[in-house]
Parts: C-alpha cells; sequence; structure tokens
C-alpha cells in the first residue's frame, strides 16, 4: 500500500471517528414544546350527576433532558396548560343554564424516553401539578402520561419532534377520606423543538 493510499484511509479513520465521537457527545437537549388536543372530564363521586364538560387544552412548556445510554433518555420541565371546560347548572327544577370555565395548571414532570427504529421513541411520565382553581379549596398535585412519536435531528444538533399522547391529572378531591375527585384527560399532539448538545 502506498504512502498516499495510507493518508486517505487515516484521514477517513480520523473524520469517521471525529463524526462520530461529535454525535455521541451531544447528550444533552433543550426545548420547548407545545401540546393540543380534546379535553375530558370524570367527576368520581359515587353519582352519575355530572356538571361538567372538558372541551379542549393548549399547553406551553420548556424540556431538559439527558442521554444516559444509547436509547434511553431521562428528563425534566416545566409547563403551563390552559383548559376550557363547559359547566351545567340545574335550577327550578326544569331550566339548564351553562357557562365557559377556563383555569391554568402548572406541572412539573418527570419524563423517560427510549428511542428505537432511529426515529421513533415512546415516552412516560409523571407529574407534580399546582392550580390556584380560581379560589377553590380543592387539590390535585399527581399526573401522569405517555405517548409514541418521532423524531429527527439535523446536524446542526436542532431536534424536531412529534407526539401523539395521552395524559390524566388530578383536579381536585373533597379533601382526605373523600371518595369525590375530578380527573382531567388530554388526548391530544405535542409537538417540540429544542437543540442537542
Amino acid at each position: 500500500m502506498r504512502l498516499n493510499e495510507y493518508a486517505i484511509m487515516s484521514a477517513l479513520i480520523i473524520i469517521t471517528g471525529v463524526n462520530t465521537y461529535g454525535q455521541n457527545e451531544k447528550k444533552n437537549y433543550f426545548g420547548g414544546h407545545i401540546s393540543f388536543g380534546a379535553l375530558g372530564f370524570s367527576h368520581s363521586d359515587g353519582s352519575f350527576w355530572d356538571l361538567n364538560t372538558g372541551k379542549n387544552y393548549l399547553t406551553l412548556g420548556f424540556d431538559y433532558s439527558r442521554m444516559n445510554s444509547e436509547y434511553i433518555e431521562l428528563g425534566i420541565g416545566l409547563s403551563v396548560t390552559g383548559y376550557n371546560m363547559e359547566s351545567f347548572s340545574t335550577y327550578n327544577w326544569n331550566q339548564t343554564s351553562n357557562s365557559d370555565d377556563y383555569f391554568l395548571m402548572f406541572s412539573f414532570p418527570a419524563r423517560l424516553k427510549v428511542h428505537f427504529l432511529k426515529y421513533l421513541f415512546t415516552e412516560g411520565m409523571v407529574c407534580f401539578n399546582f392550580h390556584p382553581n380560581e379560589g377553590h379549596t380543592w387539590w390535585g398535585i399527581i399526573g401522569a402520561g405517555i405517548g409514541i412519536g418521532a423524531e429527527y435531528m439535523f446536524e446542526s444538533g436542532v431536534v424536531i419532534s412529534m407526539t401523539p399522547r395521552i395524559q390524566w391529572n388530578i383536579k381536585g378531591t373533597g379533601g382526605v377520606g373523600s371518595n369525590d375527585h375530578e380527573n382531567l384527560i388530554q388526548k391530544g399532539i405535542r409537538v417540540g423543538i429544542g437543540y442537542r448538545f
């Protein structure tokens, strides 16, 4: 093998190694997301009387995550979700009125993402929630969600993703020892854009 062939092979090995090293070094991710879709509402208090129905929701948030292995990514975040609901009330025994209700919930999620087939991933998350709920004394603190989606990273490190997902949150309880629970069920799409470094 001649000298210039050695030089070409050495250069190719170095370039490949640097490129692989650079890709492997992009383990951290920071980005934002928007999520939207249909909102379901359930009120479990031992009765079938339900005065509220869900309409839709919109979430804005930020995420930080880190690749812990070739396939596993762990992350945390902060998001705020606006919920649109419709409230019904009955008076004089047979007359019904309805009104729109809107409130915010702040969430602090912890997320596990598993990558597979190069561009696909599945994720699960738990979150701790806080919502002022317009002065109500109800509280809801726990939520969970799952999704499966696709992600593409450009050479620059910019990442775009889309995830159909479902998320469940406790809206409130009637207090300690009460069977009165209100749950929110979000079904929608999560679109994210961020940067790996």
